[in-house]
């Protein structure tokens, strides 16, 4: 298979290398060399775009298998500058949009979709957004998926002018902040005051909100945390607004495990073949969750739905264990134990297991979640209620951005008073707020921490 990278971004190099080794991949810079191919009888199978400006021809695109990866959910941001104009607009997060080139400006069919942190600088969030893109670009050359259509309200986005990063007219502190990071990169104009005979650039601004952190979020920084839960939906409900703040503001990196499938529950006996097509749009759901919270990888399972104490507790432990070995954690964040669902009680259960405390035991710290419309189901008399003993105070936006997550899952949002409404979630948060003094918070249980 021959396959063609063409990439003018030189912060993707190192991308380009590994193409190279893993590929055998032929790399491009310039319009001129792109056309070379035109006129010759063996051409490529792939071309991929990894940062391209200009328009690709027709006699290109029409004879080769042309793919453009755009840093936006699309349909939503077609068009130029798709990072600033995220930024600027107030997206903590977005996807990468694998697309088949055709006569639009990205407006062609979509390979796949995967979730992008929009933290840090314009080059921090390239070399990420690289490392996706390159297993991407190996997902479609082994499994050949079929392009779908873009479905959504289309929006377009304008291509920025270098004389629009001119910050002199911002007020706002944390405007000014993402001005100057969404611009320092290679290449890139960087955010400038001028005056008649002066003229400034900014880059490397670091964000003081003037706020002291908590203790444990100090501690939490730069961390390595796995969300094991359940069900889809749990690691919203559990802890969306603290996932939301621990990712934009410490330097986290962040993996989620969805152990059970999910909804199936709800018919007298478990029929994967009767429930295909919501399980389908239940899995691409969690894509969507995902990128409202900006949440960094995650991985599914299909465990049965309401029925986990059908499965050998240590098949579930191995699971666990599996997903430790792979993403390396400091912390898990999981179920109460005491959850009146049995699938949290036995997530709980595997996850104790697979962290025992031995000599060579990386997972430091285990800290447990409410879910609502779970956790304070359990009877009044059972001595197993969630009593926390850790808060982390949160903004309104990260309770939008759980609320907004909240609201893709199709089968599991419900309407006020149901505790999963939006109304309830931020009633909730307002509630552990008054608890300890803040606006807003979540509350935790420290099951193990190991300093």
């Amino acid at each position: 298979m021959k396959i063609i990278i063409a990439n003018t971004n030189p912060i993707l190099d190192t991308i380009e290398h590994k193409c190279i080794e893993v590929f055998n991949a032929k790399i491009i810079k310039t319009k001129k060399q792109l056309l070379s191919f035109v006129s010759r009888k063996t051409k490529p199978d792939f071309i991929f775009f990894l940062h391209w400006s200009e328009l690709i021809p027709e006699e290109i695109f029409s004879n080769i298998n042309c793919i453009v990866f755009h840093m936006t959910d699309l349909p939503y941001g077609r068009g130029g500058s798709p990072l600033q104009n995220l930024i600027i607009r107030g997206h903590t997060s977005t996807m990468i949009s694998a697309i088949k080139v055709e006569q639009g400006i990205d407006t062609g069919p979509i390979y796949l979709k995967r979730s992008l942190s929009l933290s840090g600088t314009a080059e921090e969030i390239f070399i990420k957004a690289g490392k996706i893109i390159f297993k991407m670009i190996h997902e479609i050359i082994s499994r050949n998926p079929e392009p779908v259509q873009q479905k959504g309200k289309v929006v377009v986005f304008k291509r920025r002018k270098p004389d629009e990063s001119n910050i002199s007219s911002l007020s706002d502190i944390k405007q000014i902040f993402d001005y100057i990071r969404m611009l320092d990169a290679k290449g890139y104009p960087h955010a400038f005051i001028e005056t008649s005979n002066i003229r400034m650039e900014f880059t490397g601004a670091l964000f003081n909100k003037d706020k002291q952190f908590q203790p444990m979020l100090e501690s939490l920084k730069n961390k390595r945390i796995m969300i094991v839960t359940a069900h889809p939906d749990d690691e919203l409900l559990g802890l969306g607004g603290t996932m939301n703040l621990l990712i934009k503001e410490c330097g986290v990196i962040t993996h989620v495990v969805i152990l059970g499938e999910g909804i199936t529950s709800r018919s007298d006996k478990r029929d994967t073949e009767k429930w295909e097509s919501e399980l389908e749009t239940h899995r691409k759901n969690i894509y969507n969750a995902q990128a409202a919270i900006g949440y960094h990888s995650v991985n599914i399972f299909d465990l049965p739905d309401n029925r986990f104490d059908s499965i050998d507790l240590l098949d579930i432990v191995k699971i666990i264990e599996n997903e430790k070995e792979t993403f390396k954690p400091d912390v898990i964040f999981t179920h109460h134990g005491g959850d009146l669902n049995i699938d949290h009680q036995r997530t709980f259960e595997s996850v104790i297991t697979a962290c025992r405390p031995m000599n060579n035991e990386t997972v430091k710290t285990i800290i447990t979640f409410e879910t609502p419309s779970g956790t304070e189901w359990r009877a009044s008399s059972d001595p197993k209620h969630f009593v926390p003993n850790l808060f982390f105070e949160v903004s309104e936006k990260n309770i939008d951005a759980k609320i907004h997550g909240m609201e893709s899952y199709e089968f599991e949002k419900r309407k006020y008073p149901h505790p999963r409404s939006p109304e309830a979630l931020k009633i909730q948060a307002q509630r552990w707020g008054i608890a300890i003094g803040v606006k807003y918070a979540e509350a935790f249980m420290i099951i193990r921490s190991i300093n």
